[in-house]
C-alpha cells in the first residue's frame, strides 16, 4: 500500500506503543495493520485465519514494523485471553486496544432468520469486543493509561433491509462505549467509536455484487446507484478508517473518550 502524503504528515505518531488489532487478516484490519506499523505502534494481529494473519504480519515486517500474529476467535473468552497473554509475554505491556473483527452474517427477514444466526452475530460483534475488552482493561488500569477504539456501522443510522442481527449488534457496541468510556475514565483511558460508511473493498464489492444481480442490473450502474447518496459522492476507503483509528489512540486525542465518529463521507447527515 502506497503511502499518501497526508499519512507522511501523521508521522510516528504512536512511537513505541503497543496496540492489539482484532480482524487484522484482511480489509480495514490488514489496512490498519500497516498504518498503526509506520505511526510507529508494536502489533498484536489477531484474527481467526492463521494464513491471512501471517501474511499481513509478514508485510508489516518488511516494511521495518514489528508483529506477531495470534490466531483468536474473540467470540470464544479463552481465545482471547490466550492472545492478550501473548500479547504481554512478547511486549510487557498493551496501550491500544482496535476492535475491529466482525461477521456481517447473512441477508435475511426477521420471519427467515434462524436463531443460531442472531446468536452468532452477537457473540462475534457484541460479545467478542466485550471479551477483549474485559482481558485488556486491567491492563491498562494499571498502567493508568489506555486507548480503545471500536468499529461500529454507519447502519446502525441508516439500517439495511435483512441485517437486523448485524444493525442490532452494532447498537449494542455505541452503548458499551459510552458505558465503558465513563467507567476508566478515572484511569486515563479513552474510549471511542468509529463508524465506518459503505467502505470499498472485497466484502463490499461482493454485497453490491449479489444485489445488481438480485436485481438483474449491471454491477457498475449499481455501484454508481449506491455512491449517489454519499454528499462525498465516494466510498470510503480502508485506509480512511485507518487514519481515524491513529489519531484516536495518540495523545493528540487524549481528552476525547464516549464519542461515535462516522467515517463516511457524509451519508449520516
Amino acid at each position: 500500500m502506497a503511502i499518501s502524503e497526508a499519512e507522511q504528515r501523521l508521522g510516528r505518531l504512536l512511537e513505541g506503543k503497543v496496540a492489539i488489532i482484532t480482524g487484522a487478516g484482511r480489509g480495514i484490519g490488514e489496512v490498519s495493520a500497516q498504518v498503526f506499523s509506520r505511526a510507529g505502534a508494536r502489533l498484536t494481529l489477531a484474527a481467526r485465519t492463521t494464513a491471512e494473519l501471517d501474511k499481513v504480519a509478514a508485510k508489516v515486517k518488511h516494511t521495518g514494523g514489528e508483529a506477531i500474529a495470534v490466531t483468536t476467535d474473540i467470540a470464544n473468552p479463552q481465545s482471547v485471553e490466550a492472545m492478550v497473554k501473548a500479547t504481554l509475554e512478547r511486549y510487557g505491556t498493551v496501550d491500544i486496544l482496535v476492535n475491529n473483527a466482525a461477521i456481517p452474517g447473512k441477508d435475511a427477514y426477521i420471519e427467515d432468520a434462524p436463531l443460531e444466526q442472531w446468536e452468532q452475530a452477537i457473540r462475534v460483534d457484541l460479545f467478542g469486543t466485550f471479551n477483549c475488552c474485559h482481558f485488556v482493561v486491567p491492563i491498562m488500569k494499571r498502567n493508568r493509561s489506555g486507548r480503545i477504539i471500536i468499529l461500529s456501522s454507519t447502519a446502525i443510522h441508516n439500517p439495511i433491509v435483512r441485517k437486523t442481527h448485524y444493525v442490532a449488534a452494532k447498537t449494542g457496541l455505541v452503548g458499551l462505549c459510552r458505558t465503558l468510556a465513563l467507567e476508566l475514565a478515572p484511569y486515563n483511558i479513552t474510549v471511542n467509536t468509529v463508524t465506518p460508511g459503505a467502505v470499498d473493498g472485497e466484502l463490499l464489492v461482493n454485497y453490491m455484487k449479489r444485489l445488481a444481480g438480485e436485481q438483474n442490473k449491471p454491477y457498475e450502474e449499481f455501484r454508481k446507484q449506491f455512491e449517489a447518496p454519499i454528499p462525498m459522492k465516494r466510498f470510503v476507503q480502508p485506509e480512511d478508517i485507518a487514519y481515524m483509528e491513529v489519531f484516536l489512540s495518540s495523545d493528540l486525542a487524549r481528552n476525547i473518550t464516549g464519542v461515535e465518529i462516522p467515517v463516511d463521507g457524509g451519508g449520516s447527515i
